[in-house]
């Protein structure tokens, strides 16, 4: 084996350890950070908390107000409950099934998963609650991610509130002129 041969063997076992070490510095910095997101918005608007409530906790009158709902070519396959209710609906994305189910429905707090394979279930919470004014509402939309323990995921969850935040803004924005007119 010639000299160039051992100082290339040399130098390509440094880069490897290199790469290694800084791989694992960086799981052992994400086994640090928390692994559930919660990001809460909140929005007031003139309307009484049954009428705003009522298009909260029913799926099919999310196509009212959200955003995603609204997408034309978005093949949304809803299943009524015995109460005539949606409780859940479901479309494709990248070839992946979204499910969006309501998993809890009472006193004015509606609780919701949105599943897709090969990923955890974010958690939706969202409560109405009397606002200042008479007939006026105050809706909290939590949403709670938790992620899974790849460093990826760990810092991707840094910017879930940036990425996702402005979408559940803007279907707050729009659920408030949608009960603002009725």
């Amino acid at each position: 084996m010639g000299i160039n041969q051992m100082h290339n063997m040399k130098f390509a076992k440094g880069i490897a350890l290199t790469l290694m070490g800084l791989f694992g510095l960086v799981t052992l910095i994400s086994l640090l950070m928390p692994s559930r997101v919660v990001m809460v918005r909140q929005q007031g608007m003139a309307a009484p908390v049954d009428t705003v409530y009522s298009y909260i906790s029913d799926l099919s009158k999310w196509a009212y107000w959200h955003p995603l709902f609204q997408s034309p070519g978005l093949n949304i396959q809803m299943d009524k409950s015995g109460s005539g209710k949606v409780y859940s609906a479901r479309w494709m994305i990248n070839q992946k099934e979204n499910v969006l189910a309501i998993t809890n429905d009472s006193a004015n707090v509606c609780q919701a998963s949105l599943s897709r394979i090969d990923e955890k279930p974010v958690q939706y919470i969202i409560s109405v609650m009397p606002g200042a004014g008479p007939a006026s509402s105050e809706v909290e939309w939590k949403v709670v991610m938790d992620l899974k323990w790849y460093p990826w995921e760990k810092f991707s969850g840094i910017f879930a509130e940036q990425a996702t935040g402005p979408g559940y803004e803007e279907a707050l924005r729009n659920l408030k002129s949608f009960c603002e007119r009725k």
